[in-house]
């Protein structure tokens, strides 16, 4: 029997090349990622019948091999390598979070979110499901 089931990592503790200005791409700077999927679990008890958190994480680490001006790309292209796993995920949402952002406000961090699901993105509505 296939059940829906969500799954999540939160406070991933990586860390990136992102920042508008050159200067600030040229800084590995400390960044948490919190991931959520929609996955289709088919009850088997086995880590086959599901998707592999390792891997999941591995595609952060991935994304995270190349430079990004915004979090925003950042965080579209892990949802997106989240995505193309498996097609037992349904729907991923990435934050991307830059704790102590260069900005002349005091802010604790700045953040870019995107939910991707297999018809394409958007943020989830009713009920916490995606759009349709």
């Amino acid at each position: 029997m296939t059940r829906l089931v969500r799954l999540g990592a939160s406070g991933v503790q990586v860390k990136g090349y992102v920042g508008v200005r050159e200067e600030e791409r040229r800084v590995l700077r400390p960044l948490l990622v919190d991931l959520e999927l929609q996955v289709e679990y088919d009850g088997s008890g086995e880590l086959a019948g599901t998707v592999d958190l390792e891997a999941v994480l591995g595609v952060v680490e991935a994304k995270l091999r190349k430079g990004f001006r915004l979090l925003e790309d950042l965080a579209a292209e892990i949802a997106a390598g989240v995505l193309g796993l498996s097609p037992r995920v349904t729907w991923v949402r990435a934050r991307v979070r830059k704790p102590l952002p260069p900005v002349a406000a005091h802010l604790e961090a700045e953040w870019a979110e995107v939910i991707q699901t297999r018809d394409g993105e958007g943020f989830l509505g009713v009920g916490g499901e995606p759009p349709t």
